[in-house]
C-alpha cells in the first residue's frame, strides 16, 4: 500500500469489504498490516485458499463423490506436508 493510500486499518466495515474484495494479495496485505510479523507470502496463500473455498461454498461446487473426495483430501494432504516442510 503506498503512503497516499488510506490504511486499512482507518476503513469502515463496508469500505474495508468493497477495498478488499476477493484479492488475495489485498487481504494479506492488510492483514500484514495489523500483524507485521505474519509472513506476507504465506498470508496470501491462506487468504486465496479461504476466497476460493468461500467461493466453491456458495456455487455449491463442494465435492460430493466419494472418489472425488478422497483425491481432494489426498490433495490437501500434500498441501498440508509441503507448507508444514516449507515453515519448519
Amino acid at each position: 500500500m503506498s503512503e497516499a493510500t488510506k490504511s486499512y486499518a482507518a476503513m469502515e466495515a463496508g469500505e474495508f469489504l468493497s477495498a478488499l474484495g476477493d484479492d488475495a494479495q489485498k487481504w494479506a496485505e492488510a492483514f500484514c498490516e495489523q500483524y507485521p510479523d505474519m509472513d506476507r507470502e504465506i498470508m496470501f496463500g491462506w487468504f486465496a485458499n479461504a476466497i476460493e473455498h468461500s467461493g466453491d461454498v456458495r456455487r455449491g461446487r463442494l465435492v460430493r463423490n466419494e472418489v472425488r473426495w478422497n483425491d481432494y483430501r489426498a490433495e490437501v494432504e500434500r498441501e498440508r506436508r509441503f507448507w508444514k516442510e516449507l515453515v519448519s
